[in-house]
């Protein structure tokens, strides 16, 4: 029999290959196509065998050496093996999509009358137990308090909460980081075009540059579980260590995103060239009208500009609102409209957003009481993968987990907040 009736199964095969290895095919494209090479396999087989009514067709390849004979049942468990082959490290991946954790699988009599939900929360109750409390530490870099890199549905769900607890997180840009920092150019000053006279020389001009850089801190949050919690079945454990960890994380961002001063991240209250608008007092009730739309004018035109669906918008806390709506004018009259603030969620035409993390009508000097701008000028640069440690030994505030039947989970992210164009802001402070 001459192989070139089979070259194009031979053709198909190196396609399969060369397309499937560099271009990641999906585990469902890739069974497919393995699927299209074994019935193609087969149809050969049968056509052949109908054609010359054999019951086993061979392959004839012919060489130098003579003839060697090749049954089709051994080329299509030799095509088997090689796509196989090429398609392990593609399905090992199915793991962490289907929550197959590590150490972690049920037996069909544990799982039997569970709901999905409660099958998953057993597994990661496993996870914890015999992957995280019982293995040795990894660690990277120079952070020697390294963790286990948390289950991807129980990132999912505490990256989910923190965007819907967060204020700082919702408004800024939110991008990953590959490494322990990330660094972008900064354009400092352009080039100038100036006019020149006939047969002048032109005048240089050179841009001038710096450079921002991303550098991840490590943001941990302990949660305590009794051991009741944590063996209850009907205790939906993912979602109640997600709940206490994302609302901890969001409040520790929202402070550090608008009040932090460098130790560890700098906020946009704090951000280089940032405009300021100072209030006569030291006392937050010292604001005028005036001073309020003071802060229109004080911003860079860049920070009113829409930027995709981010606005500029003010932030504060609810009792800075508060002084707001009880300003008024020469003849005490109220210069809001309560009801329609409320309504419209509006201060001099613009959002405004609450949050008990910012400062509130404390008396204080030099505080800053309120903030104006589109936080699309602010970036957090996040390290993707959560880690994870689990304790039943620790002391954490005076509670000894031993004495007190306590295990104690901790939490890490990994992250950073940079601020592209200070001068995009403003914000208003009290008196010196």
């Amino acid at each position: 029999m001459n192989l070139k009736k089979y070259a194009w199964v031979f053709g198909m095969l190196g396609v399969f290959l060369i397309l499937s290895i560099p271009f990641d095919f999906s585990f469902g494209g890739s069974i497919g196509l393995l699927t299209i090479a074994n019935i193609g396999v087969i149809g050969v087989t049968q056509k052949e065998g109908q054609k010359e009514g054999k019951d086993e067709e061979t392959l004839d390849i012919e060489n130098n050496a003579g003839e060697v004979k090749l049954s089709m049942k051994d080329f299509a468990r030799i095509i088997g093996d090689t796509v196989n082959t090429a398609l392990k490290e593609y399905t090992d991946k199915v793991d962490r999509k289907y929550m197959k954790l590590p150490e972690a699988e049920l037996t069909e009599t544990e799982k039997h009358g569970k709901s999905q939900r409660q099958v998953d929360n057993m597994k990661f109750r496993k996870f914890l137990k015999n992957v995280v409390f019982t293995k040795a530490l990894n660690t990277e870099g120079a952070d020697s308090q390294g963790g286990f890199l948390v289950p991807d549905e129980y990132e999912m769900e505490v990256i989910k909460l923190l965007n819907d607890y967060g204020l700082f997180r919702q408004k800024c840009r939110v991008k990953t980081m590959g490494g322990k920092t990330f660094k972008q150019p900064k354009l400092l000053s352009g080039v100038t075009a100036t006019f020149t006279n006939e047969a002048a020389a032109a005048t240089e001009s050179n841009p001038t540059f710096s450079q921002i850089v991303w550098t991840a801190k490590k943001l941990d949050v302990v949660t305590g579980l009794s051991q009741e919690l944590y063996d209850d079945e009907d205790v939906d454990i993912i979602s109640e260590l997600a709940e206490i960890t994302a609302s901890a994380m969001s409040q520790k961002e929202d402070n550090q995103g608008f009040l932090g001063i460098g130790s560890p991240i700098t906020g946009a209250f704090s951000a280089g060239s940032i405009n300021s608008v100072v209030l006569a007092g030291q006392n937050p009730n010292t604001m005028t009208w005036v001073k309020l739309l003071s802060m229109m004018t004080a911003i860079r035109s860049v920070g009113l500009k829409k930027f995709g669906n981010s606005f500029p918008e003010f932030y504060m806390h609810r009792a800075i609102l508060n002084i707001i709506l009880s300003l008024v004018d020469g003849q005490g009259r109220p210069m809001f409209d309560t009801d329609r603030v409320w309504k419209t969620k509006e201060v001099l035409g613009y959002k405004f957003n609450l949050s008990e993390e910012l400062n509130d009508g404390t008396a204080g000097s030099s505080r800053p009481i309120l903030l104006f701008g589109n936080l699309w000028w602010s970036v957090l640069r996040e390290r993707k993968g959560m880690l994870m440690r689990m304790s039943d030994s620790a002391v954490v505030g005076g509670n000894s987990a031993f004495e007190k039947d306590l295990l104690f989970v901790k939490t890490s992210e990994r992250f950073d907040i940079q601020h592209i164009m200070g001068d995009a802001y403003v914000k208003m402070v009290t008196g010196p």
